[in-house]
């Protein structure tokens, strides 16, 4: 995987240990992802962490116009309240397929690529009007396939859309800690079960290792030309001691209310980042 290995005294000099870190995922994801780790993610315990990033910058097959782009548009949020968005518009055709089991739209934009037999989109899944996104993703987790079926290229057809989508810039930071336990990965975080011998023997630690805590920061931004992301995680490791048919009308596909978008490789279905549109983000 080209990893490259790095040591830090972390026991006496751990400001410069999360400097460091901070800067190579810095620079990796071309400055979208700053401060991954503060100096209290590291302790004197701390052993090994392991940093993980990935930066995609990809530019609309089929761009927007600005000049289309609604500056003040309503966005219809779960709660009933309706607040403002910037809703970019235009009206082409795209791979499009829908959902009667989720009741949902599909829509699949394709990015500009120079790749023979690559191609990156960005998939939005859309709920029909008055069918909630937490209903779409309790399906979704309910039924694992039911994913790989909506994401697959099964029953899309190219359809003519009035395709609406908001402009946005989103940045989260998660704990997954509690995520990978619920999905079963519970003894590589219990300091008394935890067996990592294959990373460091009891000749160099008698205390072996556990995961500490697992920090994911991610970014994106969505605009007229295309889409820019980024996603770093820090695996932190401490001491075990430590605690239909053509239409003839163009079809409406207007995301102005919760929807579920990712970036992926479609030729393989290999999905690069996920989230969800729910809130206009703040600084949109």
């Amino acid at each position: 995987f080209k990893a490259d290995i790095k040591l830090g005294d972390v026991e006496y000099d751990s400001t410069h240990v999360v400097k460091t870190i901070n800067g190579w995922v810095e620079e990796q994801t071309n400055s979208l992802i700053k401060n991954l780790l503060t100096t209290n993610d590291v302790t004197r315990d701390t052993r090994l962490i392991i940093v993980n990033c990935v930066y995609f910058k990809g530019t609309w097959m089929e761009q927007f116009k600005e000049h289309l782009t609604n500056q003040n548009a309503d966005f219809h949020e779960a709660n009933g309240k309706t607040s403002k968005i910037k809703l970019m518009h235009q009206k082409k055709t795209f791979s499009y397929a829908e959902n009667s089991d989720l009741n949902v739209q599909i829509a699949h934009l394709p990015y500009q690529s120079d790749k023979h037999g690559v191609q990156f989109v960005f998939t939005v899944i859309l709920p029909e009007r008055g069918i909630s996104l937490d209903t779409v993703e309790q399906k979704l987790a309910s039924k694992p396939d039911l994913m790989k079926r909506v994401l697959n290229d099964e029953g899309i057809t190219r359809k003519e859309l009035l395709l609406y989508l908001p402009k946005f810039k989103m940045e989260a930071k998660f704990e997954l800690n509690d995520v990978l336990i619920q999905l079963g990965m519970i003894n590589a975080f219990d300091g008394s079960k935890a067996d990592f011998t294959g990373m460091v023997s009891e000749q160099d630690d008698r205390s072996g290792l556990y995961i500490s805590r697992v920090i994911h920061k991610a970014f994106i931004d969505v605009n007229e030309r295309g889409s820019e992301a980024a996603a770093a995680t820090a695996v932190i490791m401490d001491r075990c001691c430590a605690p239909r048919r053509q239409e003839k009308q163009p079809i409406e596909f207007k995301a102005d209310r919760p929807f579920l978008f990712f970036i992926r490789e479609s030729r393989q279905n290999i999905v690069l980042f996920s989230g969800k549109f729910a809130l206009p983000p703040t600084a949109s």
